[in-house]
């Protein structure tokens, strides 16, 4: 996944749980170790 974020600050990414789906900016599941990740972009 590519973010533009040449107009934000630096993002935050977490380790998605299943209890917190649906709260993150962006939620995804890694291609190359396949865990699920949230990433939240601040502004």
């Amino acid at each position: 996944m590519v973010l533009n974020l040449s107009n934000y600050k630096k993002p935050i990414v977490h380790i998605l749980k299943k209890e917190n789906l649906g709260v993150h900016n962006t939620e995804t599941r890694c291609y190359i170790c396949k865990s699920f990740v949230a990433i939240d972009i601040k502004y």
